[in-house]
């Protein structure tokens, strides 16, 4: 019995010494598709937030693209915004094209949309001399409600990206994929 404990033990070791050896150098790769983001971010829309006090903001019908070019994802969304207030608030519509690099949250094993910036704001009908605030409130809008979604979570329940899941190595947009490389 002795004898094979002890076979069983260094099997084990010899196991989980290539298996780390694996990770550190080689890592495990997960494709994260687009349709997997667009279904995330379907079930946090539509969002509507107040912003200056006098500007609320609303997003909806996200549209996700991933641009290889720059290593970000692009979303392109519905915007309404409504400004003033009381009787005196007055509505516009358009759209906001927004882009973000992605964060990992190695605690939460989830993925989060990272620093994004307004590429363009088109909603006509905006007196001109309100212009500034809108673009104020639509980048403030951006920043708090888009970094806090989530976008993906790793599947713990594979052994192999359970183990690889605490390090993130590369994250790369290829073949309209996110190709994300965990790693030890």
């Amino acid at each position: 019995m002795g004898k094979k404990l002890t076979i069983a033990l260094v099997l084990l070791i010899v196991l989980g010494l290539a298996a780390f050896i694996f990770l550190k150098t080689k890592g495990i790769t997960v494709s994260i598709t687009q349709p997997m983001i667009d279904k995330a971010l379907v079930g946090a829309f539509p969002k509507s937030d107040r912003y200056l006090k006098i500007v609320k903001v609303t997003y909806s019908n996200p549209s996700v693209k991933l641009l290889e070019s720059t290593d970000r994802i692009e979303i392109g969304m519905d915007a309404e915004l409504g400004l003033g207030g009381g009787l005196l608030d007055k509505t516009y519509k358009g759209s906001v094209t927004i882009s973000s690099g992605l964060r990992y949250d190695a605690e939460t094993l989830q993925f989060f949309l990272n620093e994004p910036t307004v590429d363009k704001i088109d909603i006509p009908e905006v007196p001109s001399n309100l212009s500034s605030q809108v673009v104020d409130a639509v980048t403030q809008a951006s920043h708090q409600f888009l970094q806090s979604v989530p976008v993906y979570k790793l599947n713990t329940e594979d052994f192999k990206i359970a183990l690889a899941a605490a390090v993130l190595k590369n994250i790369k947009i290829q073949n309209q994929s996110i190709q994300v490389t965990l790693g030890l």
